[in-house]
């Protein structure tokens, strides 16, 4: 009752309503990607549990110009709970995505990140979170590398009224021969939302 094995399959179809000039020519950037994964549910004594899922990734280009994608998928998400009060969560993935680059159809991400959770008071719950991104492009030699730090804080005023305040620190570096001048950047955000359940 507390493991279980599992196979899954996901198909993601892109289709852009107009084609992008790429050396001349227009090109067309559709794609159709597959992730095929088998992994593991889990639960271990009330205090890990989690799914982590290992498998092969594609994705299939229309146009011939650009080339296939393929290679690992990963996907996990554990949950380790050291009290009842604190919640540890830490999760990973790698699949293919859209770039937004005009001459680089799609991306290979990879993602890990960690989070913990903890109930100071009933109403009152404190958050810190990191994480770290990498995006490689293809056909062009371009890498992203992004760090994400933050702290939040939820105060329940009732069961109808949330309020949340939090602070992030975003670094995006950027590599390769194509970025020709400095192009990294930094980030600070600091908001406060109040959240209403009618």
């Amino acid at each position: 009752p507390n493991f279980a094995v599992f196979g899954q399959a996901a198909m993601n179809d892109r289709e852009y309503d107009s084609q992008t000039l790429v050396d001349g020519l227009l090109r067309s950037r559709d794609s159709t990607a597959y992730t095929y994964s088998a992994g593991v549910d889990f639960e271990l004594n009330s205090l890990l549990r989690g799914d982590i899922a290992v498998g092969f990734l594609e994705d299939k280009k229309d146009d011939a110009y650009f080339e296939d994608v393929s290679g690992v998928a990963v996907d996990g998400r554990v949950q380790w709970f050291p009290s009842r009060l604190t919640t540890a969560t830490f999760v990973a993935g790698r699949r293919v995505v859209d770039s937004g680059v005009r001459n680089s159809p799609s991306s290979l991400m990879s993602n890990a990140s960690a989070r913990v959770d903890h109930e100071l008071y009933r109403n009152l719950i404190l958050s810190g979170q990191v994480g770290y991104t990498v995006y490689e492009f293809e056909e062009v030699d371009r890498e992203d590398e992004i760090t994400d730090f933050g702290v939040s804080a939820i105060y329940k005023v009732n069961k109808h009224v949330h309020v949340n305040g939090f602070a992030r620190r975003i670094d995006r570096q950027r590599s390769g021969s194509v970025i020709l001048i400095d192009q990294d950047y930094k980030a600070d955000l600091l908001g406060i939302e109040i959240r209403i359940y009618p």
